[in-house]
């Protein structure tokens, strides 16, 4: 990792839905914890916290159209509901993981070819 930056780790929250869902009490606390780590390790954290599906969608758009050239990998940490192959935002529709992995592959995120793309999904 001998790039000038170490990376960027993006950590999304689904806490509150809409409906149908349980809140997920005390994600609050794994996200302050999470983004420490990576603080401490030298990242660029962003957050971000109970977005619908067009509003991640469109927020990690932007995350994968950011010049990445002077970062070494990139992490991606998901905690909210789910089931096997997708998981749910705040407005209870899916999103499904491999729509996540796309956003960020050689074809879709240039400055991040050839580089580690790390995702965490702790979905339950």
């Amino acid at each position: 990792m001998d790039y000038p930056e170490k990376g960027l780790c993006v950590i999304i929250n689904m806490e509150e839905f809409s409906k149908g869902l349980d809140r997920r009490e005390g994600s609050d606390c794994d996200v302050k914890s999470i983004e420490g780590v990576f603080e401490i390790i030298g990242f660029t954290v962003k957050v971000l916290t109970d977005e619908t599906c067009p509003e991640l969608l469109n927020s990690l758009k932007k995350v994968a159209e950011e010049d990445h050239s002077k970062r070494s990998c990139f992490v991606c940490v998901i905690m909210s509901h789910g089931k096997e192959g997708k998981f749910f935002c705040s407005d209870n529709k899916s999103f499904e993981d491999d729509k996540l992995f796309d956003l960020f592959n050689g074809k879709n995120c240039r400055s991040l070819v050839g580089k580690p793309k790390v995702f965490f999904l702790q979905v339950i």
